[in-house]
């Protein structure tokens, strides 16, 4: 998965630290009762309603060990417990994108449909009732600008408030 290089950063937040590896381009959360941590929500984190979206990863985030391997400086990598850079609005071509949910497709996505946090820092054009036909049961995050490319690619806008 990533993020495309291609984008609109409008604001950002680099008050949270990563404490696993993650790759950039998806939609992290608040870890619930921790202090300026964020992570990849799971399935039963997201569909609980027990994380809120905190923004999109702009880091690599991966177990570094300088002894053996010099700082990387072509991109965007921190060592794993570093704080990282998230965005909490602009414009992104990430392909962290939910295609299927419970073995059934969330369907096509097109331009203006709202975009929810789904699992593990996926968006998804499903709200959360596919999988359950109860109330909306996911996070807001944003909006789909375009439809997913042949290389299943979506570039998205992201408002995190």
């Amino acid at each position: 998965m990533a993020l495309s290089q291609l984008r609109q950063v409008f604001r950002t937040n680099v008050d949270l630290a990563m404490s696993g590896v993650a790759e950039r381009g998806g939609i992290a959360s608040f870890v619930p009762g921790v202090a300026g941590l964020a992570a990849y929500a799971n399935a039963a984190a997201v569909s609980g309603q027990l994380v809120q979206p905190a923004g999109l990863l702009l880091d690599d985030v991966e177990n570094l060990n300088f002894f053996i391997h010099p700082e990387y400086r072509q991109r965007n990598v921190v060592p794993a417990g570093s704080v990282v850079g998230l965005a909490t609005e602009g414009e992104f071509i990430t392909d962290f994108v939910e295609t299927t949910l419970a073995g059934q497709s969330v369907g096509t996505y097109a331009p203006g449909d709202p975009l929810y946090l789904a699992d593990d820092g996926k968006v998804s054009r499903n709200n959360g009732t596919l999988a359950n036909a109860a109330a909306a049961l996911r996070p807001l995050v944003g909006r789909a600008l375009s439809t997913v490319d042949s290389n299943g690619f979506l570039k998205i806008r992201v408002t995190v408030v």
